[in-house]
């Protein structure tokens, strides 16, 4: 499970998957408000996929009483390993 210390990590991932998919959505990255939304994450569960002890992947679940739900799900593109 990810740490405090992931958290850099989480969101730069999270903003080079989305940047281009929100910014030709909404027109721009507004990194304030971005970071506002992505605070919402802090209650879910990620789990941090590594792969030759490289950060590779990230899965956050959402949990409730009788489901549990994907909410994220982002990856790094590696070119070498």
């Amino acid at each position: 499970m990810a740490t405090q210390e992931d958290y850099n990590f989480i969101y730069n991932l999270n903003k080079t998957n989305m940047d281009n998919y929100v910014t030709k959505t909404w027109g721009n990255w507004y990194e304030d408000f971005q970071r506002d939304f992505f605070r919402y994450f802090q209650t879910t569960e990620f789990q941090i996929i590594v792969v030759e002890d490289i950060n590779v992947d990230i899965v956050a679940f959402s949990r409730n009483e009788t489901s549990i739900i994907m909410a994220l799900r982002c990856f790094k593109w590696i070119t070498q390993i």
